[in-house]
């Protein structure tokens, strides 16, 4: 999926800076852990395989926002995306984050601190180590935005 949001991102849809960063440090992240005997390859089934499950009611939701008339025509539909999204986005890639993230971050840099020389193998790691700090600190950020959009929804006079 990332392969083809970088291009499209760039090239059709003008993303943002910060996703444009996101879908390229994903790529290089998991080409680094796919194509090496290095890193912790247990935690890429949360972080390449269940983290991914909350894009699903995002494309959802991205598909209305292309088409407004689908929202006027579908709001209840556009309505449960929208929670679908919310709550999948801040319980996998928050909640369970707070579990997963910080556990992978140590073990990353204990391995990175006992790799006694500079070269290819530490290079990896502290790669590795960076790409987790980045995306962590972009899905807390992505969370506030999304937890801002919740209190908007609930505190709007409709």
């Amino acid at each position: 999926y990332q392969l083809w949001a970088l291009p499209m991102g760039l090239l059709c849809v003008q993303e943002p800076t910060e996703m444009i960063m996101h879908h390229l440090a994903v790529v290089l992240s998991s080409t680094l852990s796919g194509f090496s005997y290095l890193g912790f390859r247990y935690f890429s089934v949360y972080f390449y395989g269940l983290m991914e499950l909350s894009s699903i009611p995002l494309a959802v939701m991205n598909a209305f926002k292309d088409n407004p008339e689908w929202i006027q025509t579908h709001p209840l539909l556009y309505l449960l995306t929208r929670a679908a999204f919310s709550f999948s986005f801040l319980y996998i890639r928050i909640y369970m984050w707070f579990f997963i993230g910080p556990r992978y971050l140590m073990h990353d840099f204990f391995f990175f601190w006992t790799i006694p020389n500079w070269g290819l193998e530490k290079s990896f790691v502290l790669m590795q180590f960076c790409f987790g700090v980045f995306l962590g600190l972009l899905q807390l950020y992505w969370a506030v935005l999304v937890i801002r959009g919740i209190v908007a929804f609930f505190c709007s006079e409709k």
